[in-house]
């Protein structure tokens, strides 16, 4: 057991450096001459060029899925919660679950939203794509490491059970697709995510702490990238030649 807290310890220690970095502001790329909005002192930053800022409710959940985790380690027991999964009522929706936490039907869906819009040439669309798949880039650089870091075994006897992948995936497509779409859209994809944690367990691939971490992981992820959604859409005031004039996007 000690060793086990060490190793989760390093885990979550892990993933908070690996959310620090992405939050650390990127170089200006080199320019020519500046351009007249380049010299707008009334002009607000691009949101695309003040780097990404974790918020801080995203290391609020973090941190609270590290405890939560820590402390279902004394309780967790993956034979009896699967047995007990298998045979109740939520046996079809964690099998849907299962196949939405998947990381290839979070690639198809950026994917997918991306060349619709591109098609249709609807921004919003190509954009929630792009956002989407953002998440599921950013998920996946900070769990795998953690996964290859940790090498928990799996209830069913494979490797690097610790954090779930799905869950993690799952539950940072949630924000970003909330953002874009709204509780139409959101308040659906929050409950897929938790199907998917709960079909990682009914399928014996995780433990408790698993999921609930990598549910942490994710949304913490699917904040910051929501954040950045939602600064490019806000709309923004300038002070140009001819008077004050308010942007938006739609």
């Amino acid at each position: 057991m000690i060793r086990r807290s060490r190793a989760y310890r390093r885990a979550i220690t892990l993933a908070a450096w690996l959310l620090l970095l992405g939050a650390l502001p990127r170089p200006a790329a080199a320019e020519g001459f500046p351009s007249s909005k380049s010299l707008d002192p009334w002009r607000p930053p691009s949101p695309s060029r003040s780097g990404i800022q974790v918020p801080k409710r995203a290391w609020v959940v973090l941190a609270a899925g590290g405890i939560v985790a820590r402390e279902s380690l004394r309780h967790e027991n993956a034979a009896e919660a699967a047995h007990v999964l298998d045979r109740s009522f939520l046996d079809g929706p964690a099998d849907v679950g299962n196949v939405w936490g998947s990381g290839l039907t979070i690639a198809a869906g950026s994917a997918g939203l991306y060349g619709l819009g591109a098609l249709a040439g609807t921004p919003k669309l190509r954009e929630a794509g792009m956002d989407l798949g953002t998440a599921f880039v950013a998920t996946s650089a900070v769990v795998w490491p953690m996964k290859l870091f940790v090498d928990r075994t799996r209830p069913s006897g494979g490797r690097y059970s610790f954090p779930s992948g799905h869950t993690a995936l799952a539950f940072a497509s949630a924000p970003v697709l909330s953002a874009h779409f709204g509780p139409v859209v959101g308040i659906p994809a929050y409950a897929l995510a938790g199907m998917t944690a709960l079909g990682r367990m009914e399928e014996r691939k995780h433990y408790l702490s698993d999921v609930v971490f990598g549910g942490a992981v994710g949304l913490a992820v699917g904040l910051t990238v929501a954040r950045r959604a939602s600064l490019r859409s806000a709309p923004e005031f300038m002070l140009t030649s001819r008077g004050v004039a308010l942007t938006a996007r739609f």
